[in-house]
């Protein structure tokens, strides 16, 4: 939901989960202008963006580097520029960066649309992206917001919204690329839930035990996420499901239009983003059925 954003304040709270994206050899540099005014933006598609592209610039500097965030006020509104000092992108390349599906990733390692859902979520702020990028020397995404009709009295922490304890649900973790899966377990530890972990449908289902809640990547070499999803209610039928993936949810939620125990996570997922999808799969739960075994292990 659009709201007035103090964009400074969502960038440094945003900085932890920054910094475990990144590989340990990419050093992160935040630079804030004081004279930056509010602009009006879902804090979590924002945050979604910032993520989306700080994983493109880790990517881009497998041998490690820099990746600096600069926020700065201009005529009309706010500048936030995000840059490395990656492997750059060819001209033949920038020219089609913003399209959607294209990518230059081997199959099964990206859909294309990462830099497509910046521009989409941007352009649904009335805002632009401007992309500069030469082999060799980095990449730098510009991307411009107007200013907010109405003002910030007091600029609101967009991601220490207190949440209550998760208690004993069990959630199992299905994501093929290591990194995503280990941030979604992290995330979810930390609030307390039970995690396990599988890096694939096989896996998972080869060392299935009762749990709360799926959650699962769409998009996953052999069996995808919605047939494994099927395959574990045939085990467990009141199973509520993730889906996570880096499309749109339009596929998704209308595959699952009349299931109304679905939730869905676009990715790159934030702290918020994912801890409210796996609430929202729990509140679905039928008021009677039972919990899951609180039995103990990890697949694998």
């Amino acid at each position: 939901m659009p709201r007035v954003v103090d964009v400074p304040v969502l960038v440094r709270n945003l900085a932890g989960l920054l910094t475990r994206t990144l590989s340990e050899r990419v050093a992160l540099r935040i630079d804030c202008s004081p004279d930056v005014v509010p602009v009006l933006i879902d804090p979590a598609q924002l945050e979604g963006v910032l993520v989306n592209l700080a994983v493109n610039a880790r990517d881009a500097m497998p041998e490690g580097g820099s990746l600096s965030i600069a926020v700065a006020g201009v005529d009309g509104g706010i500048h936030i520029t995000v840059a490395d000092d990656g492997s750059g992108m060819p001209p033949e390349v920038l020219e089609r960066a913003l399209e959607p599906f294209f990518t230059t990733k081997e199959a099964g390692e990206g859909t294309g649309l990462g830099l497509a859902t910046v521009h989409g979520v941007v352009t649904d702020a009335g805002g632009t992206v401007d992309i500069a990028s030469e082999v060799g020397h980095g990449t730098a995404v510009t991307i411009f917001l107007p200013t907010a009709e109405e003002a910030v009295a007091a600029p609101e922490q967009p991601t220490a919204t207190p949440r209550a304890p998760a208690g004993s649900a069990r959630v199992l973790v299905v994501e093929d690329q290591d990194p995503v899966r280990r941030q979604a377990a992290r995330i979810l530890e930390d609030h307390g839930y039970t995690v396990r972990q599988a890096a694939g449908a096989d896996e998972a289902l080869a060392a299935w035990e009762p749990v709360d809640v799926l959650v699962t990547d769409v998009v996953m070499p052999g069996m995808g996420g919605q047939e494994l999803a099927e395959a574990a209610r045939g085990r467990a039928p009141g199973l509520r499901v993730v889906f996570m993936s880096g499309h749109t949810d339009d596929v998704v939620v209308r595959a699952g239009a009349r299931q109304r125990d679905i939730a869905f996570v676009q990715k790159p997922f934030t702290r918020d983003s994912l801890l409210h999808a796996v609430e929202e799969a729990l509140a679905q739960r039928a008021p009677d059925a039972p919990a899951a075994s609180a039995s103990s292990g990890e697949p694998g």
